[in-house]
């Protein structure tokens, strides 16, 4: 039965109770209340004679049977209700299957039927906690999709269809009145007003899950909604209907691709494993015809691959010795993006305590949460950084055309970037055949169409030049960004290589230029300095990162930084400082650190975001995160990084750092999933996300060892392969650290000479 039609089983029917008089138990209650009031109507003594003659009529067991309250109850709804539903028998907005089904529905409820009364069961009643902010109930998703109403010759007219019904009461003239009192007890002022909410294009109302006939459209339900409701000052909604499942759904093109792709790879994969088992235990060689083969099946061994991802050897002389604390600042990246998408990648309709979005954004300690944006210039900084560093260190001896390390440092980029997230997209779309849930209903089409129509720009890394809502698995916009980055500015260190100061003097102007473009940006639109999530008019939240964050230009300059750190650990890496000089860089740098996580604090407790203050903040913050990421990856890498560097280098950390890609691309996967499947609300507090973080996390890192192993792993392999064979046999020193998608492998040329001698000042390997 329609919620639209909250009238029908909540209004109607408990109003039809209270205005009917007739029920001797409850005209004794309003009589005995009238006496607490005051009121002559009744004496103490006439209440005592009425008392004592009620107990006298108890019956011996004590228990008074309610079924006749019930059935007058029922009686009265349908006296009530059908007149309201044969208003639009008829009516060319509803069909005469819906119309007969709604009737049926009335006759059945009359007669308490089981399955009409798991049909108003399983719908959600107007949420309690209102005053806090809850404003949903789901209802029961799979009692109502379970509901079967049968005819008379054993066949069923319709079944159950879950839909979600929103009430939006902007309008409604008693609701600023209420309003009006917590205001003159100095609550929900500001953004806190539940009217600056109400009048957003994404706050739909209050929502409810409703439970229909399958022969019922949502439209002709939102009809029959707006018919009652309107003129009351309350705004109908019905989204995301769903019927049963039959199992019986055909795949789509993409599915059937991906299972088979799924199926071969899995396959290929046990082939390749039990050989090389096979090899290990026997402790043979293949043979030489069967070399070839096996060298290329062995790039999918999930025994090599492991064996591969949990090493931590490496020479004390190398550079991925000198260069792991990268796998430290990866791995603890990749966690403060989850733990950030944690408490945001929810849908607010869907939230118990919702308030608390703002409650807890007035601690100063929420930045650490609210403001985790700040890891994303970690991940740009250390590809800026490693390109700089591998290029300068590997290429500046190479007199050839430079044509062709150039294409292969692009090629092997674009495919250890692109295969993963073309392959999670393909998994993503292969999800709506195993998942169901009240917000999946609603949001499928959001979600998921937008990577059936999008998935190309995926593919070709433009995935942020779209609005957030129309993206295809929208944390991709990172992605997208640091191939965009690195496509462009990997120019900058080929002419260091011959240029010093002209590539330096380009990094100035990239920081520069990108810096002030955003604080323009800032200024003349009144955009956030970042995103703020508290903000009442959301829609301010999502054209700042449409605008600014999710495009490349804001984040340039930590690209930049990282190119110029790179430079600088191969010039001066070997120069003296003197203990209180690290010092004062050491504060320095962990001051500027805390003033960007921390800097926001007054803008996330409700300050105004439009002085000055907001312009530069937006203008700088992410370059001067990675200005003090600069001296931290410069210390570690030159011997100075004491504690910090043996925390960041800390062996554990590099298996976990090596599946931090693949982390990060199904963390949003997970939470979505976690959303969409939800049976209730998700309560916004610190003991329940946080508890949700930790399974989050444990899920998020099993399946990216699954995706490691399964097509991450041996595209890395393959990929290496296929391009490094043109390289040296033995080269002169290998590349720091495997890539997985953030940290580029330069291929070393045959003319690159021998490291040479470090001098004070003097760049190794680069011509100044």
């Amino acid at each position: 039965m329609p919620r639209p039609v909250l009238v029908l089983l909540c209004v109607l029917l408990l109003s039809g109770t209270a205005h009917s008089g007739e029920d001797e138990h409850t005209q004794r209650l309003h009589d005995h209340a009238l006496e607490d009031s005051g009121s002559p109507s009744t004496t103490t003594e006439e209440a005592e004679e009425e008392w004592r003659e009620e107990t006298t009529t108890m019956p011996p067991d004590g228990i008074i049977d309610i079924e006749p309250f019930i059935e007058q109850l029922a009686e009265d709804g349908f006296r009530r209700g059908l007149p309201i539903f044969s208003r639009f028998n008829g009516d060319d907005n509803v069909t005469v299957d819906c119309s007969a089904a709604l009737i049926k529905f009335m006759f059945a409820m009359r007669k308490l039927t089981p399955w009409a009364l798991r049909m108003v069961d399983s719908m959600g009643k107007p949420p309690s906690g209102l005053a806090s902010g809850t404003v949903a109930d789901l209802g029961n998703y799979d009692q109502c999709l379970e509901v079967v109403a049968p005819n008379g010759d054993d066949e069923v007219d319709f079944t159950g269809q879950y839909c979600t019904f929103y009430m939006n009461p902007k309008k409604v003239k008693f609701l600023k009145k209420v309003i009006d009192r917590f205001q003159e007890n100095g609550e929900y002022i500001n953004r806190a007003d539940p009217l600056q909410w109400l009048n957003q294009d994404l706050f739909l109302g209050v929502r409810m899950g409703i439970c229909i006939p399958s022969t019922c459209s949502g439209g002709e339900i939102q009809y029959m909604a707006k018919a009652l409701l309107e003129k009351y000052g309350v705004i109908p909604t019905v989204a995301g209907c769903e019927l049963p499942r039959t199992g019986k759904e055909p795949l789509t093109r993409t599915q059937k691709f991906m299972f088979g792709l799924i199926s071969s790879f899995t396959t290929i994969i046990t082939i390749a494993s039990l050989w090389e088992y096979y090899y290990i235990y026997y402790k043979k060689q293949p043979s030489r015809s069967l070399k070839p083969l096996y060298t290329v099946v062995h790039c999918f061994s999930a025994v090599e691959n492991t064996r591969k991802l949990l090493s931590t050897k490496v020479a004390l002389d190398s550079d991925a010795y000198r260069l792991r604390f990268i796998h430290g600042m990866r791995f603890f990246s990749a966690s403060w993006v989850i733990l950030g998408h944690t408490y945001f990648l929810i849908i607010p309709t869907a939230l118990a305590n919702s308030l608390n979005i703002i409650k807890l954004q007035e601690d100063i300690w929420f930045c650490l949460i609210g403001n985790a944006f700040p890891c994303i210039q970690t991940f740009l900084f250390m590809s800026g950084f490693l390109l700089s560093f591998n290029v300068l260190k590997y290429l500046s001896s190479y007199k050839k055309s430079l044509a062709m390390p150039i294409f292969l440092l692009l090629a092997r980029r674009y495919i250890r970037l692109t295969t993963p997230i073309m392959f999670l997209v393909g998994l993503f779309l292969v999800l709506p055949r195993f998942i169901s849930g009240p917000v999946y209903s609603e949001y499928k089409d959001i979600v998921f169409g937008t990577c059936e129509i999008n998935w190309w720009r995926v593919l070709l890394h433009v995935n942020n030049w779209i609005p957030f809502f129309d993206m295809c698995l929208a944390h991709l916009w990172y992605v997208s960004v640091d191939w965009q980055i690195y496509s462009t500015l990997w120019v900058i260190p080929i002419i260091m290589l011959r240029r010093k100061r002209l590539g330096l003097g380009l990094c100035a102007l990239v920081i520069f230029g990108t810096a002030v473009m955003v604080g323009i940006q800032t200024k003349v639109n009144s955009y956030q300095p970042t995103p703020i999530y508290s903000d009442p008019n959301v829609n301010r939240t999502f054209d700042a990162s449409n605008e600014v964050y999710f495009k490349p230009f804001a984040h340039a300059g930590s690209f930049c930084i990282g190119i110029i750190t790179g430079y600088m650990v191969l010039a001066y890496g070997t120069y003296k400082l003197a203990v209180c000089t690290q010092g004062l860089l050491w504060i320095l740098s962990g001051t500027i650190g805390l003033l960007v996580v921390f800097g926001p604090y007054k803008w996330f407790a409700g300050a105004p975001h439009e002085g000055w203050d907001a312009v530069i903040y937006a203008a700088t913050h992410r370059t001067a995160w990675s200005i003090g990421l600069g001296w931290l990856s410069f210390a570690c890498a030159t011997g100075r990084g004491g504690l910090i560097n043996g925390l960041l280098a800390w062996k554990a950390l590099i298996p976990m750092s090596r599946l931090s890609f693949s982390a990060f691309m199904l963390q949003t996967v997970v939470l979505l999933t976690r959303t969409m499947t939800a049976r209730d609300r998700l309560i916004f507090s610190h003991d329940y996300l946080l508890r949700d973080f930790f399974a989050t996390y444990m899920v998020t890192y099993l399946a990216s060892f699954v995706m490691y192993l399964l097509i991450e792993a041996p595209i890395g392999n393959l990929e290496k392969m296929i391009f490094m064979r043109a390289t040296p046999k033995k080269p002169l020193d290998p590349p720091p650290i495997q890539t997985n998608g953030q940290v580029e492998h330069v291929v070393t040329m045959e003319s690159i000479q021998k490291k040479q001698s470090q001098s004070n000042g003097e760049l190794r390997t680069v011509r100044l």
